[in-house]
Parts: structure tokens; C-alpha cells; sequence
């Protein structure tokens, strides 16, 4: 029988949409909320005052997935409960995704015994290009370094590029009338991750 322990996590997130870009004030939020049933199912709640399609996923130690479903269609809440009856002791990583907003959570799994980790949310940085205009926004929750670049696609090579530092809130411009966009692309790195632009 397994008992579960501090199976209980909460992500409440907002982010800057599109829209602030375009001079409106549309965020979208994300509450994941995660608590026990009895002793060997969970149940997920999730709730968003925007209609997303969401995905839940469950990983082992060696990155296999163990778990995974998704809603029914867009839809602002979600509700489910979850048996994990059949996962063996070792460590797991549950990950929730809705549109570019990703949560994850380290738990553990000891002697019938579920323990859970701390949460983080990811979500993928946006750009926006207007004529000669790039903007960029990210939101580095990791304290990571940010470093972007633009690169010739044929050769590889860095026609520009800038160190952005370890900063939260990334919001960047850029004047690119000077750029051949055809033949070019944008590298965001953040710490191991990597994100790509290709111009219009």
C-alpha cells in the first residue's frame, strides 16, 4: 500500500501574452494544483482563465515516460485523478504543459512512499518581428545565463551577437533593417537550452 506524503504542489504563474506587445494587457495565468486521494491515487487540478489544450507527463530517472494524457479539446480547468499504483520506488519528473507555459516537479518514490520536490515553470521565450523591429521577451526563472545570437544559415557564422545575463524578466529590441532576413536566424540560449527564430 502505498502511503502518500506531501504529494502537493502549487504553480501559479503570469505571463506577459502577445497582446502586451501589441500595447494591450492580456496575461494568461496557470494554477496547477496536485493533492492526494487516497493511498495510492492523486488528483490534478488545473485551472487558467484562458482555454488551453493540456498535457501531463510522467518521466523516470532515465527519461522514459511513464504516464502520460492529455485533455479533452481546449478548456480553461482540468480535473483528474491519477492512480500510481503500478510506479516502482526511484525518482520520477512530472511535467505539465499548456500552449508555451511548461511546469515541472521532481518527486520520489521510497518504501511506498511518495515525496515531492520542488516545482519550476518554463516558459519558451517569445519574438515578435515587426518590419525592422525584433523583440524579444523571456521569462529566466532559472537564473541561467541568456545569450542571443543571429546567424548566417548557410555557414553558421554570428553576425551579431549579445550577452544578456542572468536577469528574470528579458525584454529586448532590436533594430535589424541592416539584415539580410532571408538567409538568417535568431539563437536564444539559456543555460543548456536553445531557441530559434527564423524570420518572416
Amino acid at each position: 500500500m502505498k502511503t502518500i506524503k506531501n504529494f502537493l504542489f502549487v504553480i501559479a504563474i503570469a505571463i506577459t501574452s502577445s497582446a502586451a506587445f501589441a500595447g494591450g494587457t492580456g496575461t494568461t495565468s496557470l494554477l496547477v494544483d496536485l493533492k492526494p486521494v487516497d493511498e495510492n491515487r492523486a488528483i490534478v487540478e488545473i485551472e487558467n482563465n484562458t482555454e488551453f489544450n493540456y498535457k501531463i507527463s510522467i518521466y523516470d530517472k532515465n527519461g522514459f515516460e511513464v504516464l502520460t494524457d492529455e485533455s479533452n479539446g481546449t478548456e480553461p480547468n482540468y480535473k483528474k485523478v491519477y492512480n500510481f499504483k503500478n510506479l516502482e520506488d526511484g525518482s520520477y519528473n512530472m511535467v505539465v504543459t499548456a500552449n508555451r507555459v511548461e511546469s515541472k516537479n521532481d518527486f520520489q518514490i521510497e518504501n511506498n512512499e511518495l515525496n515531492i520536490g520542488e516545482a519550476t515553470v518554463n516558459v519558451d521565450p517569445y519574438f515578435q518581428q515587426n518590419d525592422d523591429i525584433l523583440r524579444v521577451a523571456y521569462l529566466n526563472n532559472t537564473g541561467e545565463k541568456a545569450h542571443i545570437s543571429i546567424v548566417e544559415d548557410f555557414s553558421d557564422e554570428k553576425v551579431w551577437e549579445k550577452t544578456l545575463g542572468s536577469d528574470f524578466n528579458v525584454n529586448e529590441a532590436y533594430d535589424i533593417s541592416n539584415l539580410d532576413m532571408d538567409n538568417c536566424r535568431v539563437e536564444l540560449s539559456v543555460g543548456s537550452k536553445n531557441f530559434y527564430y527564423y524570420f518572416d
